[in-house]
């Protein structure tokens, strides 16, 4: 069998397909994400917008929402840049873009007391509830506590979900409210300390 210099290794064929996909230029990026890096934007806008509401209550509720949204739509842009073989612009803008994104939410947190204190034990308990859900659906804990396949029973389903729901609940708010004190202690701290530095 004869060798030929011009054929290449299929391996080294999927090894150069792997590089070029990750080797993305920040131009290829954006112009791929740009819904992505408008839409994101557009809610960090509405973030600082919404303060200047009239009515404060619906003000502070709308600004914490779309921070929320600015967040999620940072995450996927975030799990979209190539994990390697990436240009040092690509780098760069990654980077800038993460951290203005950290920036926002420190400041929107430190800066904007009022409506933080008010909601933390909330946020608190939905992220204590959400874990909560996620880890009895990842362990099927359902299924292990009947031992049969829980779709089939509705009923049984309903009120073993209550048995174990309900409990979750009223803890999770509980340990909310025990983990809010402290935590917005320490954010007021920080703001004191912020604020001192900026008055000297």
């Amino acid at each position: 069998m004869e060798f030929n210099p011009n054929e290449i290794n299929p391996l080294e064929k999927e090894e150069d397909k792997k590089m070029e996909e990750g080797s993305k230029d920040l131009a290829s990026f954006i112009d791929e994400n740009s819904k992505l890096i408008s839409v994101l934007g557009v809610f960090t806008a509405l973030t600082v917008f919404s303060f200047n509401l009239q009515i404060k209550f619906v003000g502070n509720l709308l600004s914490f929402v779309f921070l929320t949204l600015v967040i999620l739509v940072w995450v996927e842009i975030w799990s979209r840049f190539p994990k390697k073989s990436s240009s040092w612009r690509l780098n760069l803008f990654e980077n800038i873009l993460s951290y203005s994104i950290l920036l926002i939410v420190f400041y929107w947190i430190i800066f904007y007391r009022d409506i933080w204190e008010a909601i933390l034990v909330y946020v608190l308990w939905i992220l204590i509830m959400s874990v909560t859900g996620h880890l009895i659906s990842y362990f099927k804990l359902f299924q292990r506590i009947l031992g049969l396949k829980v779709s089939k029973y509705k009923i049984v389903r309903i009120f073993i979900g209550l048995i174990i729901i309900l409990p979750v609940f009223f803890l999770s708010f509980k340990l909310a409210g025990i983990i809010a004190d402290p935590l917005n202690n320490l954010i007021n701290n920080v703001h004191l300390e912020i604020q001192n530095l900026i008055s000297d």
